[in-house]
């Protein structure tokens, strides 16, 4: 038995064209592999969910208008968005 193939960011989807008896010829049998999906969620100053989205593993999550808070200045969100690659909570 052939283990499954291991892609980082994706999960093993199957094997194109498996035969149940041997071909006569050469073949060539590709693995299939889906992206990873990872739920970026942003919070504000209180906790409350401000904006959630789910991103392909290491792609961007989409940038946000910062959220705005009487008496307070925004300077920054407290994680990195640039590469997503698990499941992230943004303050």
């Amino acid at each position: 038995m052939i283990s499954n193939p291991i892609k980082p960011g994706h999960t093993f989807s199957g094997w194109q064209d498996v035969f149940s008896v041997m071909p006569a010829s050469d073949v060539e049998i590709n693995g299939y592999f889906t992206i990873n999906k990872y739920r970026v969620t942003f919070k504000d100053i209180h906790g409350e969910v401000i904006y959630s989205e789910e991103v392909n593993w290491n792609h961007p999550a989409t940038s946000i208008t910062a959220p705005v808070e009487e008496g307070y200045d925004f300077i920054a969100f407290d994680k990195d968005i640039s590469k997503i690659t698990s499941d992230l909570e943004v303050n």
